[in-house]
């Protein structure tokens, strides 16, 4: 019993500090778990806002690239009806998914444009070139597309050409 005494009044605070290894170990493990800790949370919210940010600069593309479109639009409309033929050059437009029906294009120049998804049915599109243009899924029922030159790409792209008129057509 008298050990038990002389160790339970042998730790005194002078004990302590003058022999600090189990409190310094303490301190530093506590240090070490604490820096991991703040290191995961910061790494964590990183990428979390790398993330957001990332959606939001889809977000503006997105909508850029649609009023990019709206605007190309109106533009081929406003040439459709008063510009003689050979001044309605269209090439590498994005027009993807817009709604061209019965526009009197002929002679227009769509080169390298995006027309994939857009409805060009019923429209006149005589002697127009689409060289290398997008025309993948692209509705020309009923479109008017005498002596129009397709170069590599293929009117058999287009999602809808039945009834289409493609008399002396270049598809070569």
């Amino acid at each position: 019993m008298a050990v038990a005494e002389e160790s339970e009044k042998g730790t005194t605070v002078r004990d302590v500090v003058r022999d600090p290894h189990w409190w310094f170990r303490d301190v530093v493990m506590a240090l070490i778990i604490g820096g991991l800790l703040v290191g995961g949370t910061v790494i964590g919210q990183k990428l979390v806002d790398d993330r957001r940010s990332d959606r939001e600069v889809q977000a503006a593309m997105s909508a850029n690239r649609h009023d990019l479109q709206l605007e190309n639009l109106r533009f081929v409309r406003d040439r459709a009806f008063g510009q003689p033929e050979g001044a309605r050059r269209f090439a590498e437009f994005d027009l993807a998914g817009q709604n061209m029906v019965g526009l009197p294009l002929a002679g227009s120049d769509f080169a390298v444009a995006d027309l994939a998804g857009a409805n060009l049915s019923e429209s006149n599109l005589s002697q127009a070139n689409f060289a290398r243009a997008d025309l993948h899924g692209a509705d020309l029922a009923r479109a008017i597309l005498r002596g129009a030159y397709f170069g590599p790409e293929r009117i058999l792209d287009a999602a809808n050409s039945s009834g289409a008129d493609l008399t002396d057509a270049d598809l070569t």
